[in-house]
């Protein structure tokens, strides 16, 4: 159930994130001090949402994510 919810949050991070949440980064990191279980989850999002922003193989940011960026 959470892992789903996780996944929505980054489906919708990667169309918000960072243009028109600027602040998610810092919101997450301040939410994460709140319990050890919070925190372990926000570490998964990150995981999940640098995953979908980020092409391992080639050491790249997508062009989506670049674009996205760039604006």
């Amino acid at each position: 159930y959470i892992g789903k919810l996780n996944m929505i949050l980054v489906q919708i991070l990667k169309q918000e994130w960072p243009k028109h949440w600027p602040t998610f980064i810092s919101d997450i990191v301040g939410a994460s001090r709140t319990s050890e279980s919070l925190c372990q989850n926000n570490m998964v999002i990150l995981k999940l949402l640098s995953e979908e922003v980020f092409d391992f193989s080639s050491g790249q940011i997508t062009q989506v994510k670049a674009k996205h960026l760039k604006d």
